[in-house]
């Protein structure tokens, strides 16, 4: 499997093979996903983990613009 990705009983591995290079899902038992890893050209490897019922810090979802930055109006067509 690619990484730890914590406790579980089992993890079941799909290879697809697209024509921009493979991808690798790793999932749970409950189907949910663990891992999955994204292959290109070039040697490019982009690993995701997948992580559920975790505590969102505050402030993580807001769409309040940072301190000290200045909302933009949107361009006019």
């Amino acid at each position: 499997m690619i990484g730890r990705c914590g406790a579980i009983s089992a993890a079941h591995g799909w290879l697809l093979k697209l024509p921009g290079g493979d991808m690798t899902l790793w999932a749970d038992d409950d189907g949910l996903p663990l891992a999955m890893r994204q292959q290109g050209g070039g040697g490019l490897e982009i690993d995701y983990r997948f992580e559920f019922d975790r505590p969102i810090t505050p402030g993580w979802l807001s769409s309040d613009p940072p301190a000290g930055d200045t909302p933009v109006a949107p361009d006019e067509d």
